[in-house]
């Protein structure tokens, strides 16, 4: 999906681990999606601009591991 920075940090990122649990990293408690684990948008090695228009609150960009372009 592509999103502002800000908007994407308010995502759940499926990649994300946290090691708190004596089991390993892991990114669920239950079978549910924790609230720790969001996307760091453009602190993330996979984050790709998407337009770069005059006005940089309306950056766009998108997750890199989604794919080659995400509509």
């Amino acid at each position: 999906m592509i999103t502002t920075a800000e908007e994407a940090k308010t995502k759940w990122c499926p990649f994300a681990r946290v090691g708190s649990y004596q089991m390993g990293a892991v990114n669920r408690s239950a079978l549910a999606p924790a609230d720790w684990p969001h996307c760091i948008a453009d602190d993330c090695m996979a984050w790709r601009w998407w337009n770069q228009p005059a006005n940089e609150a309306k950056h766009k960009g998108y997750c890199g591991l989604v794919g080659k372009e995400a509509a």
